[in-house]
This record gives structure tokens, sequence and C-alpha cells, in this order.
């Protein structure tokens, strides 16, 4: 299910006057925890979370485990002859045209092509699909690098956790890799190494802290 959801995806983004295919390339590998982005922010989180019952419990557990791991599985999933995501430096925006602020910060939306017929062959849309990747992780963390039409790169990412207490404020489930100015968030610029670098127009899904039921070279092909 998670490969065949970041392919439709992939699909859904493909350049509508071109006539090459899509292609995802992905890759399945080892990374050094460190080399993670935010990653200390996320140690400290995921220390503050309190269980209120044994599912949480042992949720909270496992990941406090996992996340100590100096080395992590990750999958990446890199497509080509795709749009990628438009007008990522205006960050959190309500312009529709902007589908950088739809696939980062909203959840349950997604954008409409212009085109009807373009609009009614794609397969989905980015509601239920855009958690399936941060399922997929033990942190329950993912990350998007995009380039787009004009080479600009920018890194994103979601997390999902569970209500919390911390720094004496109380914070909702979903965390955001973004900087916040004023009171929007904003992309960062992708400056990260090699495993989140996306050089060439469309979108590099990451997932690290993969599961290890997932990191199945047969299954993956198989999907």
């Amino acid at each position: 299910g998670l490969t065949r959801e970041n392919i439709q995806n992939s699909l859904d983004g493909r350049l509508p006057n071109s006539e090459e295919p899509v292609v995802v390339t992905i890759q399945l590998g080892m990374m050094k925890r460190a080399h993670i982005p935010g990653i200390e922010e996320i140690v400290t989180r995921i220390n503050s979370l309190e269980g209120r019952n044994s599912y949480t419990k042992e949720t909270i557990a496992h990941m406090k485990a996992s996340m100590l791991d100096e080395e992590v599985r990750y999958i990446s999933f890199e497509d080509a002859h795709t749009k990628g995501l438009t007008g990522a430096k205006y960050g959190q925006s309500n312009n529709p045209e902007h589908t950088w602020g739809i696939y980062a910060y909203n959840k349950g939306v997604h954008f409409e092509e212009k085109d009807e017929a373009f609009e009614a062959s794609r397969g989905g849309s980015h509601g239920v699909g855009k958690i399936a990747s941060n399922a997929a992780s033990d942190l329950h963390l993912m990350f998007f690098a995009n380039c787009d039409a004009n080479g600009e790169q920018h890194l994103g990412g979601t997390i999902q956790l569970i209500e919390h207490y911390y720094n004496d404020a109380y914070y909702r489930s979903t965390g955001y890799f973004a900087k916040l100015e004023q009171t929007k968030f904003m992309p960062y610029e992708n400056t990260y190494g090699h495993v989140f670098a996306k050089n060439t127009r469309g979108l590099k899904i990451v997932i690290p802290f993969l599961r290890e039921s997932f990191y199945d070279e047969a299954e993956v092909i198989r999907a």
C-alpha cells in the first residue's frame, strides 16, 4: 500500500504535455540518525510524550527505543517527468495555485487541475494517503524534497505523535518541519545530505526509521 500510494501520487503529478513516462526510483538503505533534519527536537518531543492507555504507552515505548539507533532504515521514492510542487517559497499561503502549501500543511485536501479531463484521470487525492508514509515509520516521520520548474529546492516534513505538554504549552499531534514566520509556516531551503537531495524537477519522499517489516525489496518490487 505504501509503494502503490507513492507511485500513484507521482502519476497524479505527471507533466500533462510530456510524452516521457513518469519514472519513480525507489531506494532502500541505511542512514545515520545524526543526518536526519531536526532529529534532536524530535527526540525531545518524544521524551515528553505520556501514554494514557496500554496502546499509547506501548507505542511511546517503541518510539523511544527506536529513536536511539545510530543507523536507521529508510525508504525513498523519487519521481521524474513530474511537475513537482509549486509556490514553496510562499509557504503556508491560501493561493489554490500553490500546491506546496496544500501538500505540506493541509490534510484531507488536494489540488484540483483546471483541465477537467486530466483531473478525472488522476487516481486519488492527498487525503488519507498523505499519512501512509508516516505510518510506515517507527517514529511516524516523513520528509518530502521538492524541485520546481524554476529549479528551486525545498524540504518539508511531518510527524504524527500524540497531543502532549512541552515547555509549558500544549501541542497537537501533527508536527511540521518548517519555520514559523509571524503566523505562517515557511519551508527550509534544501541544503541537506544526499538522501534528502532532489536536484531535478519533481518530488522525493523520504521515510526514516522505516519499520522493519517494510524493509523488504521483494515486496516493494511486487507492489
